[in-house]
């Protein structure tokens, strides 16, 4: 089961990527990163997506919040 849910947050990481590469201020793609990153357990790299999807976006709420649910 942890290999399931680990290839599908690796399907998840390659999709957010691509989207960032066309559309890097996204700050909602930014923090879904940060999600997937966080549940990969590769912390300090999570908190680089979330500190550039509140750079972007000013939602500081929201993504504290996104990071807190996981």
């Amino acid at each position: 089961q942890t290999l399931l849910r680990l290839e599908k947050l690796d399907d998840c990481e390659k999709v957010l990527r691509k989207l960032l590469q066309t559309s890097p201020d996204e700050g909602r793609d930014w923090s879904a990163l940060g999600n997937v990153l966080y549940q990969k357990e590769r912390f300090a790299e999570a908190v680089d997506a979330f500190s550039r999807a509140i750079s972007l976006s000013g939602e500081v709420e929201f993504h504290v919040q996104r990071a807190a649910a996981c």
